[in-house]
């Protein structure tokens, strides 16, 4: 009778459980990181849709906003796809993020446009939110010479009162 009973030990059955708690210790790190990655994709198609728009109102008007009035981002009609995760700022002008993740930002650099017949004309776009869950905002900016880069390392060694500027855990 005992020949025709069959199954797994119970020390196989915690062998294979160990292996599968090992293999998830190291996958779900690495899926955290690159389902952060793949969030900040928002930021820099934006920033570089914020870049084009900006330096086409440079070509027509010759300048990059006139915070006067409209807002910015109206100047230079952008406005950013629904269920936007980052807070984006350009001239003085402001778009929260969606509801759904948060509202509003918290505090981050604040975009500059140069004014109406200054010379040299410049401007920096800012984005800014926490796609990675911990207490260190992501911030991207561009420039008018479209350089795009991420200042969060800088910005997370001033909020830790460090000058470590490696601490980003999620960069380009």
């Amino acid at each position: 009778m005992k020949a025709m009973q069959r199954g797994f030990t119970l020390i196989e059955l915690m062998i294979v459980v160990a292996i599968i708690g090992i293999l998830a210790a190291i996958a779900i790190p690495n899926f955290n990181r690159f389902q952060a990655k793949s969030k900040q994709s928002e930021a820099k198609t934006n920033l570089k849709a914020i870049f084009t728009a900006a330096k086409a109102r440079v070509a027509e008007k010759d300048d990059y906003a006139n915070p006067v009035g409209a807002t910015a981002f109206t100047q230079i009609g952008w406005a950013p796809e629904p269920g936007n995760r980052y807070l984006y700022n350009y001239a003085g002008a402001t778009i929260a993020r969606d509801a759904r993740f948060g509202g509003a930002a918290p505090a981050c650099v604040a975009g500059t446009a140069t004014a109406v017949g200054a010379t040299p004309k410049e401007f920096m776009a800012v984005a800014c939110g926490n796609v990675d869950s911990d207490v260190f905002i992501d911030q991207w900016r561009i420039n008018g010479y479209n350089f795009l880069w991420n200042s969060s390392a800088l910005t997370q060694a001033t909020q830790a009162g460090t000058d470590n500027e490696n601490t980003n855990d999620v960069s380009l």
